[in-house]
């Protein structure tokens, strides 16, 4: 990939910089060996080696950088193809969680907090029988669409399984993250799809779990977190529930 120096300066002001730097070189060689051949610097070898590379390397230059940044285009494309989930156009379980290792290490270091949301869509199989797998793609494109608009910046979103998405909120503690998940929550059942004259409505379950210096592995907090996410479940779904306690909502 390219350099970010590369980069801030474009196509057009690197071709300039390589055609005075090639200049430059030409003109400087051409004139030691003038040097050590005749004993003076400066002849009409030396004037042929500034026009030369002054005509030749912007049209090497052009094609060249023209090329290299095309090159880095795909690149980036290609990487984030390999981040991106296919359907909903989310972040991957792959990304999520190569983004959840660095957030714990970075909390083992510094003993800054952050929280995972676990959605889980209700009654998902349901949908797929019933109207077809089409409109479950629909319903998911949908949710991701919704949690997406309403993440921060700082926030990783990603689809990390068939009808799973997951939060990680860097920076949010426990009450904080049981807030946005109401929140969110709430925003979720009032989503509704039409679908082939069909109306059919979204709610989700919501685990919930907060990092605390006593988790000495991420493995032990996903446990706690899909306990969460099947409490939630298993007690009349559309719910968040945390590691703790589970909170009904009306």
């Amino acid at each position: 990939m390219l350099s970010p120096f590369v980069k801030k300066l474009g196509k057009g002001n690197s071709v300039i910089i390589v055609t005075i730097l090639a200049t430059l070189l030409s003109f400087g060689i051409s004139s030691l060996i003038n040097f050590f051949r005749q004993g003076y610097w400066f002849n009409t070898t030396s004037i042929n080696s500034i026009i030369i590379p002054l005509i030749l390397t912007p049209l090497i230059a052009i094609s060249f950088f023209r090329l290299l940044f095309r090159l880095d285009e795909v690149i980036c494309k290609l990487e984030e193809l390999s981040y991106t989930d296919e359907l909903t156009k989310v972040h991957n379980r792959r990304h999520f969680f190569e983004k959840l290792n660095q957030e714990f290490s970075r909390a083992q270091r510094y003993q800054q907090v952050f929280s995972i949301i676990m959605i889980d869509v209700d009654d998902f199989k349901l949908v797929n029988d019933q109207f077809g797998h089409p409109a479950g793609d629909e319903l998911l494109i949908m949710l991701a669409k919704a949690c997406k608009d309403i993440s921060r910046e700082v926030d990783e979103f990603a689809r990390i399984g068939g009808d799973e998405f997951a939060y990680l909120l860097p920076g949010v503690e426990q009450q904080g993250a049981q807030a946005f998940a109401d929140r969110l929550r709430l925003l979720l059942s009032e989503q509704e799809l039409i679908y082939r004259d069909s109306q059919i409505h979204l709610t989700a379950s919501l685990g919930i779990i907060s990092w605390t210096p006593e988790f000495e592995n991420i493995n032990d907090m996903l446990i706690q977190l899909d306990e969460a996410l099947q409490q939630a479940k298993v007690t009349g779904k559309n719910k968040v529930t945390t590691n703790k306690a589970a909170f009904l909502t009306l």
